[in-house]
């Protein structure tokens, strides 16, 4: 699910928040999803995407990421393929 999204000094962006820490493509993947489905479904295009990482000693750490809609397809595929020969092997 998307955590937040909405408008930074005026620029719509949308935010996830990591709490075990993050691998890039994996952010990468989940952000251009929401991006995605924010501007599909809502209307709402996000011009900057954020990972927020909050570390154990409560410290925040924000970072930038782009989209990548390559990365994003890929995914897919992979969970679909997934998902197929799972209910096949039931």
């Amino acid at each position: 699910t998307i955590d937040r999204y909405g408008y930074i000094f005026g620029v719509p962006c949308v935010l996830d928040i990591k709490t075990g820490g993050y691998h890039k493509q994996a952010i990468t993947a989940q952000l251009t999803g929401y991006h995605r489905l924010l501007s599909f479904e809502c209307g709402f295009i996000p011009g900057k995407h954020y990972g927020l990482y909050l570390h154990k000693d409560g410290t925040p750490e924000l970072k930038e990421f782009s989209t990548d809609c390559d990365l994003f397809n890929a995914c897919v595929t992979i969970n679909k393929r997934f998902y197929r020969e799972r209910k096949l092997n039931k």
